[in-house]
């Protein structure tokens, strides 16, 4: 069942994917990659909740959750300005009510888990308990005996130790059941899921359209790199990135070539950077940045312009560009040693403020 409402709300996922790219509305697709990043949250949280049952998970998930019907909720409002959206509501609609089913069966299943651990703790008791009582049972038998009969002290022994064995294969049988029971009830769903978390894990951090970072684990690697370099005291260097003219591009080719531009755009920069520590990533729209740690200004110039020879050999055509024939791009670049006076928010407006400076001067060039 579980397993069923992941599949049903994909699929409406790539129903309104599919249909989105005939609407020219970034309120539409902002609010549809919003949910969708939600839900694959909600699926990595719910696998780690059920694999581990820590409490910061369950909260995760149901925070995702309010996320999701939020984004949704942005989205059928984004799409009663569009006069044709019907079958991306419809989509949306049905979606939405499989979001509900799927958050509905999580706490079911959550409930029974915890029914199952406290039936499992309160057998724990019961077999704490019998042991207690035997170990009392075999100490009187011995005692009595041994005052009455001493020819009776050998078989006083073996019946404590007949009554010891008889407890512990009780207690073995007794936990095998309960590992035989917990297998049949995770194996079908927990397992699969758990199979699942890493990847999910993965595909959340990464841009849907480009394949790339998104903002998400941009931002979290920004903020490690930045502690990490402030300890250090070395130079941390940003580049902001933006496609000149995309919205003329966009008007002109349609949103299928301006989202396979994008996705070319970003390989290109992703294919520039040579170190692991190293990261591109999507900031938003038709704007990217590349993260430089242990990198000064010059050698994030070297990037930048690596970056911009490699799109002019790959030669993608802009027949509605004022500055070339070929698609341009226009560089913001900031460099610092992190500091406690300084923070990567100001880090990323002096680069915004590089790129402004760039487009102003004309496009196609890098400022800093």
């Amino acid at each position: 069942m579980f397993i069923k409402q992941e599949l049903l709300i994909e699929n409406q996922f790539s129903a309104i994917r599919i249909n989105v790219g005939i609407v020219q509305a970034p309120d539409i697709f902002f609010s549809f990659g919003n949910a969708r990043n939600s839900f694959q949250l909600m699926r990595l949280y719910q696998a780690k909740y059920l694999n581990g049952a820590n409490e910061k998970y369950f909260v995760m998930f149901k925070n995702n959750y309010k996320y999701a019907k939020e984004a949704f909720h942005n989205l059928n409002t984004a799409l009663v300005k569009v006069s044709d959206s019907a079958r991306i509501s419809a989509n949306a609609f049905k979606a939405n009510q499989e979001l509900q089913v799927y958050y509905e069966t999580f706490l079911k299943i959550r409930s029974a888990s915890i029914d199952l651990k406290k039936a499992s703790r309160k057998l724990d008791q019961h077999e704490l308990q019998i042991t207690r009582t035997a170990s009392d049972i075999a100490s009187e038998i011995e005692s009595e005996y041994q005052s009455q009969n001493k020819v009776m002290q050998s078989l006083v022994l073996r019946t404590q130790f007949e009554i010891v064995v008889a407890v512990i294969i009780s207690i073995s049988l007794s936990l095998g059941l309960i590992l035989v029971v917990s297998r049949k009830i995770t194996t079908p769903i927990f397992l699969e899921m758990q199979k699942r978390a890493d990847e999910l894990e993965r595909l959340a951090k990464l841009d849907g359209l480009t394949g790339i970072a998104n903002r998400r684990l941009v931002d979290e690697r920004l903020t490690l790199e930045w502690q990490r370099l402030k300890r250090a005291k070395e130079t941390l260097s940003i580049i902001m990135v933006d496609v000149d003219m995309f919205k003329a591009y966009n008007d002109y080719y349609g949103h299928q070539k301006g989202d396979n531009c994008l996705f070319r755009v970003a390989h290109v920069i992703d294919s520039c950077l040579k170190r692991p520590g190293d990261l591109a990533g999507r900031y938003g729209g038709e704007e990217f940045i590349v993260i430089l740690p242990n990198t000064n200004t010059p050698g994030a110039i070297e990037v930048a312009e690596h970056i911009k020879k490699h799109l002019f050999e790959v030669n993608i055509e802009h027949a509605q560009s004022d500055v070339a024939p070929h698609l341009t791009l226009s560089f913001g670049i900031a460099s610092c040693v992190p500091c406690e006076e300084s923070s990567p928010d100001r880090l990323i407006l002096l680069a915004d403020e590089a790129l402004y400076k760039a487009k102003r001067q004309g496009r196609n060039r890098i400022s800093v």
